[in-house]
């Protein structure tokens, strides 16, 4: 919300008095990654992405079981393979003490929520799976 409400001042003040709050892009990119991966876990947890089960709604209770849990595993692998990359660009980016353009906020606070919410993705995906072969 702090990133919406900076972005209408920014638009409103531009737009009327012709001046810019000054690092506008960057508060709302560290907004935008905080918000959706932070978010992502829940997501998860409550298997509230989108499917799409046109052809697995015709299976028995048994096979679609294990279809879920396949595809589970899969977004479990495919998290993993996200976090390790993640982690060894954050690691550079760290190690080189990037910053962003217009306020210098060190990229470790751009990365810190994107590496969160990826791992806390994949333990919620794998209570999923849990959850899943106790039915």
């Amino acid at each position: 919300m702090a990133g919406v409400a900076v972005l209408m001042v920014d638009i409103s003040t531009r737009k009327t008095i012709g001046f810019s709050i000054l690092g506008t892009i960057d508060l709302i990119q560290l907004a935008q990654v905080a918000c959706v991966f932070l978010v992502l876990p829940l997501v998860f947890l409550r298997e509230s992405h989108i499917s799409v089960d046109f052809i697995t709604s015709r299976f028995r209770p048994a096979l679609q079981r294990a279809v879920h849990v396949v595809s589970a595993l899969l977004g479990v692998a495919l998290l993993g393979v996200i976090l390790w990359y993640s982690w060894s660009q954050a690691a550079i980016q760290v190690r080189q003490g990037d910053r962003s353009v217009t306020l210098g906020i060190p990229m470790l606070f751009y990365w810190v929520p994107l590496l969160a919410g990826t791992a806390l993705s994949i333990v919620a995906s794998v209570l999923v799976v849990c959850k899943t072969l106790r039915r």
